[in-house]
């Protein structure tokens, strides 16, 4: 057993970098609807997640977004000429929330068309989201922010929510950059329900666009870890299956079988 402190852990933004951490790190058990979607602040997340994500997709709040960080689909075309049309997609953006949607809106096809498959998908998150807090006793909200927050705002904000979900059952994990620490500094901030640690938070890996945007990625996994587990614990479980898993000849079956046992 690795102690395990929460039974439900989720990304709450700020964009999809951090969906992509716990995604790797085998703990994202369902799709948050704010897994890929960037942009607001966390004081309008809070509003979305207290309200159960009403007007999310309101229509009269969407229109096309098409600014420098916006996904440009031509060009994402003529790059990758052999990715199905069904999977490239132009950003909207919620107006009041200010969320951005990249990777939802398919290219060229009709917004009445696009928003009902949308809306589909997203209500289908929401729901399991939903859910998910409900019939867990601990939830583990983490938030790695691209902008600095007040911690008494955060504060105020985990403590609405779990005025909505139940007293002190949603902690928040808030992963600030601050580039004046060294690479593998961290420094961390307790508060009522609510952890920020502050990381120099500039990309280690500049293998892809993803890679880039996932930041200092082995601090982040290392700090996600220690506020879920025993940290020197799961790096022993991970020293040991290496081991034993060296001992295995055939390897399709070491990846299959170190997989499987480094599963959180």
């Amino acid at each position: 057993m690795l102690n395990k402190k929460y039974d439900f852990v989720v990304s709450i933004g700020e964009d999809c970098a951090c969906a992509g951490h716990l995604n790797s790190l085998g703990v994202r058990k369902v799709s948050s609807p704010l897994d890929w979607v960037d942009g607001s602040s966390f004081v309008l997340r809070t509003e979305l997640l207290l309200n159960e994500f009403k007007d999310y997709l309101k229509a009269e709040y969407l229109e096309k977004y098409t600014k420098k960080d916006a996904t440009h689909p031509i060009k994402y075309m003529r790059l990758n000429p052999d990715v199905p049309k069904d999977q490239v997609h132009e950003s909207w953006i919620n107006t009041y929330y200010g969320i951005k949607f990249h990777h939802d809106f398919v290219f060229r096809i009709p917004f009445k068309q696009n928003i009902i498959n949308v809306r589909d998908k997203y209500n289908r998150r929401i729901e399991r989201f939903i859910h998910s807090i409900n019939d867990s006793n601990r939830v583990l909200f983490c938030f790695i922010a691209r902008h600095k927050e007040s911690p008494k705002v955060l504060v105020e904000c985990i403590k609405k929510l779990n005025r909505k979900y139940g007293a002190h059952k949603i902690n928040l994990l808030y992963i600030e950059d601050d580039k004046t620490l060294g690479l593998k500094d961290i420094h961390t901030d307790y508060y009522d329900d609510v952890t920020v640690v502050h990381i120099n938070n500039t990309p280690t890996d500049f293998t892809t666009d993803f890679t880039v945007l996932l930041g200092n990625i082995p601090i982040i996994k290392k700090v996600i870890l220690s506020n879920i587990y025993n940290y020197r614990l799961f790096k022993f479980r991970k020293i040991f299956v290496h081991v034993l898993c060296a001992f295995i000849p055939i390897r399709s079956w070491r990846r299959k079988t170190r997989k499987k046992l480094l599963k959180i």
